[in-house]
């Protein structure tokens, strides 16, 4: 067995409570991150608001500095314009996707949690919640979806995103 396999195992062992690589010294460790109910409160007012061009984070954001709106991309339900400015790390401007659309309007289903490695998707846990689970009852549903609001009635519609 060649080093290069030893090391993937140990690493692949330790990876869940955290392990420095043995070939380049990278801490690696496997994340278990909750949505959270102010980034799902972000993700309605977003899509409230969007007319098919993407929109500064300043204009939808429930809560100005909030850190944790960009974590929804590893649920895949917004993406971010690049920037072409280098002296920039991004554009600040946000559209949600397909899939954040629905779910904000109640017409899908997501896991709870993700799961990380090295900032990137690996896979998600727990139950599926809806966009009313998720705002944990911290925010009106339809003060932040305005005009867009309608109350999904036939939960046998909703899109299951298990499958992502």
């Amino acid at each position: 067995m060649s080093d290069l396999v030893k090391a993937k195992e140990i690493v692949e062992k330790g990876r869940n409570n955290g392990i420095d690589c043995p070939c380049c010294g990278l801490y690696v460790k496997e994340w278990k991150k909750s949505i959270i109910s102010i980034a799902v409160a972000s993700l309605c007012k977003l899509v409230s608001k969007y007319k098919g061009k993407y929109i500064h984070l300043d204009d939808f954001n429930v809560q100005p500095k909030d850190r944790n709106f960009s974590q929804l991309v590893l649920w895949k339900l917004i993406k971010k314009a690049k920037t072409d400015d280098s002296t920039k790390r991004a554009s600040g401007m946000w559209m949600p996707t397909e899939k954040g659309i629905k779910f904000a309007r109640g017409e899908a289903v997501l896991k709870k949690y993700v799961i990380t490695l090295n900032n990137k998707c690996i896979g998600y846990e727990g139950d599926f919640i809806d966009v009313k689970e998720a705002l944990n009852s911290r925010f009106n549903y339809s003060d932040l979806m305005g005009d867009n609001y309608s109350e999904n009635k036939d939960a046998d519609k909703q899109m299951n995103f298990e499958d992502i």
